[in-house]
């Protein structure tokens, strides 16, 4: 649908004043009574793009698009699950010798107005489209359309799928753990680096929805296929769950036996295990429960005085088919919230020491 967007910083400074074209975004989520909305600058409704610093902790000026989720299927619980474990990745990036290269979403908490009625609390985030590929790529939002963006086994998400199902089919029948030639098509077409990084990640977050992939790769030369972090809402969800043995399963990764082709012939590689077990190795050292606890809190004090209004707009809605312990009222439901931090902040204290046993159970 058309519309006109404003968008105010704290002490009123106005960042945007357009029109624009906006539609409900989400999959399962769009159950909820609270409805994820993506915000897409158009010419015909004045400007090609938002020209404005959506995001203090990214250095573009200028974005074709972004959304304003409810969380996802978080949206019941912390409300910030995702966005959490992307601030984890920028910390990881801040204080590594080695930053990742995996892109993933910014955060930024946000009120929203709906037609100058109060809609509650949202999470501002990029939206992981060939725009944002782009510009954290390095390119030009003209640029957009020279690439290929593929979803979870190969769905179609821009461009064409074509050369990644030839590739992953040549893979499937090689040999790497024995055969040079086999391993080096594989680097040749994957940048391992960043797949490793993007396979740690999800492994010690235990993302039970592993789904909710997305990869690119730039139609340019010597350019390989990259991931990107996305949809993490069942990360860091449930301490004990073994990601490392769901991951890598013959049937295919997770409940929905997403294709896990390319970690399973690297790991058949014995330079390649070594070289992931480091790096996996690297980002569990920096995921303490203490580190994970300082970005947690800081970012629920930062929901924290929302969540009054925001339950006393969306309570009443709550929807006992979606999550049958969500309550009804304004004030139950601000309990449950700060029910649901506690318990994630359990999960946090439990997950490290739960991920070393699966690893070396399963990798050592």
């Amino acid at each position: 649908r058309p519309g006109y967007v404003e968008m105010y910083l704290k002490d009123g400074t106005q960042l945007l004043n357009q029109g624009m074209e906006f539609a409900l975004q989400g999959q399962y989520s769009l159950d909820m009574p609270q409805k994820t909305m993506k915000v897409k600058a158009k010419a015909k409704y004045g400007a090609r793009y938002f020209e404005a610093t959506l995001f203090e902790d990214r250095p573009f000026t200028e974005y074709k698009c972004f959304v304003l989720r409810n969380s996802g299927n978080d949206c019941v619980w912390t409300r910030m699950n995702d966005g959490f474990q992307s601030r984890l990745i920028d910390a990881f990036n801040a204080s590594a010798q080695t930053p990742s290269t995996v892109i993933h979403q910014a955060w930024n908490p946000v009120v929203v107005y709906l037609n100058g009625q109060y809609w509650g609390h949202y999470n501002m985030r990029e939206r992981a489209d060939r725009y944002f590929v782009a510009q954290h790529e390095g390119l030009d939002l003209s640029e957009a359309g020279n690439m290929d963006v593929l979803e979870a086994s190969g769905k179609l998400v821009y461009g064409s799928k074509d050369e990644y199902a030839a590739m992953i089919k040549r893979i499937k029948a090689s040999s790497p753990g024995t055969s040079d030639a086999d391993l080096q098509y594989i680097l040749d077409n994957i940048d391992v680096d960043n797949y490793f990084d993007y396979m740690a990640f999800e492994m010690f977050f235990g993302n039970s929805d592993p789904g909710n992939i997305r990869y690119y790769r730039l139609k340019t030369e010597g350019s390989k296929w990259r991931w990107i972090f996305y949809d993490a809402d069942y990360g860091l969800f449930r301490s004990g769950f073994d990601s490392v043995t769901s991951y890598l399963k013959d049937t295919g990764a997770g409940e929905q036996k997403i294709d896990n082709t390319l970690i399973k012939k690297l790991l058949e590689n014995a330079e390649m295990k070594d070289k992931f077990l480091k790096r996996l190795g690297q980002i569990y050292q920096f995921f303490t429960t203490d580190k994970m606890l300082e970005i947690y809190n800081a970012m629920a004090k930062q929901l924290e005085p929302e969540m009054s209004m925001h339950f006393a707009r969306w309570a009443e809605e709550n929807d006992k088919a979606i999550n049958i312990d969500s309550p009804t009222t304004p004030e139950g439901a601000l309990r449950y919230w700060y029910t649901r931090l506690d318990y994630t902040r359990n999960v946090l204290r439990k997950r490290p020491r739960y991920f070393y046993e699966m690893v070396q159970e399963r990798l050592t």
